[in-house]
């Protein structure tokens, strides 16, 4: 039987998909090819311009699509467990830095890997705490409806 799921969920794991194929081709992408993208393809470059003018001393590129990440995955997989989610973010950050070793210009760094599971787990944590407060919102009006000494 197959589990039905709403339009947030679907959306959700839509999303999880497109932070996974940009995660992969981002890694995979010489640093010419990033130059290029930049010059020509203004939707990718304006980010871009808005994340470094950030001056971050973390990598913001890699915090913010795994945060991303980590939202969608909480949405669209809620019965997964968080730590398996992060084990799987981790192989899949250091992964990609290992990968990094033999794409010319690119310079594979530890501590972007560890961004990329603090990110993911900060999304996790937001779409977990938004639940746990939708629960309380929920049940604190269901249980107001339910008592019967409150007078109509």
């Amino acid at each position: 039987m197959r589990e039905h799921r709403g339009w947030l969920q679907t959306g959700a794991y839509w999303a999880m998909l497109a932070c996974i194929v940009v995660v992969l081709i981002s890694v995979c992408l010489p640093n010419t090819m990033l130059a290029w993208m930049r010059d020509h393809i203004a939707v990718f470059n304006l980010p871009m311009v808005w994340i470094e003018n950030a001056e971050s001393p973390v990598n913001l590129v890699h915090l913010i699509l795994f945060v991303l990440l980590g939202v969608s995955i909480g949405l669209a997989r809620p019965r997964w467990h968080a730590r398996w989610v992060l084990l799987a973010i981790a192989v899949l950050g250091i992964g990609t830095e290992l990968l990094q070793l033999g794409i010319p210009g690119r310079d594979p760094r530890i501590a972007d890997a560890v961004v990329d599971i603090v990110g993911a787990a900060a999304g996790l944590l937001v779409v977990h705490g938004f639940r746990l407060l939708l629960d309380r919102i929920v049940g604190s009006t269901a249980k107001a409806s339910d008592d019967p000494g409150r007078p109509t």
